[in-house]
């Protein structure tokens, strides 16, 4: 079961860092440790993916120097897991980090079963494997779930933020007046809605007229006389 490759699934914050995680990078070592090499023959020591059909169909159960290099195998996956704890607290969500933990509870179960002769080794591989589709099965479905949940955050925190500068704008909409119409109402001569300076006057003209009248030679008030 390769720990690494199931935790990409569950990368729900900093992606980018991934590559930094100590566990990943202790079981890319682990894959490849000299000392252990009589062990990968029979089971990968990381990537289940890496599995052989000899090693599916193996019905042979772990001897006496199997044992001590299960032992040592063991020791090295528990080390491995221990080294990425603090990264994984920042790095993945809780429901994540509940999953590798039981993928990780899971494989040392199957390595304890194999160590007390209660698994051959082709039983071990078949078991690594259908509880890694398991895993990541449910590390998929989690997620899928964050994503969404991610996807319905910002997508409402947009709306949010669209509908505030509407708002905005209809607000400055409503009371924006020109420059020049600002200064005319802040002048205390301009006219407001409700005064009548705007309206004809109604006052009495019959000087003027009558001035007008005259002048035509029609006599005052334009009576011929």
């Amino acid at each position: 079961m390769k720990l690494g490759r199931l935790a990409v699934l569950l990368m729900l914050v900093l992606p980018q860092a991934w590559a930094q995680d100590p566990t990943s990078a202790c079981m890319a070592r682990l894959a490849g440790d000299a000392s252990l090499h009589a062990l990968a023959q029979k089971t990968p020591l990381a990537a289940i993916k890496t599995v052989t059909l000899p090693m599916l169909a193996d019905t042979s159960k772990p001897d006496a120097a199997d044992k001590l290099l299960l032992e040592q195998w063991n020791a090295q996956l528990k080390a491995c897991y221990a080294l990425g704890q603090a990264f994984r607290e920042h790095t993945v969500t809780p429901e994540s980090k509940a999953i590798l933990d039981a993928q990780q509870h899971a494989l040392i179960a199957l390595v304890a079963q194999l160590y007390a002769g209660a698994l051959s080794y082709g039983e071990f591989n078949r078991g690594r494997q259908e509880s890694y589709d398991q895993f990541a099965g449910q590390a998929s479905a989690s997620a899928q779930k964050m994503f969404d949940t991610r996807s319905a955050i910002a997508q409402r925190a947009q709306q949010a933020a669209m509908d505030a500068q509407r708002q905005a704008a209809d607000s400055q909409d409503g009371t924006a007046i020109n420059p020049v119409g600002r200064q005319l109402m802040n002048n205390d001569g301009y006219p407001s809605a409700a005064s009548d300076a705007l309206v004809p006057s109604t006052g009495d003209t019959s000087g003027i007229a009558a001035a007008a009248c005259e002048k035509a030679g029609l006599g005052p008030a334009c009576t011929g006389k």
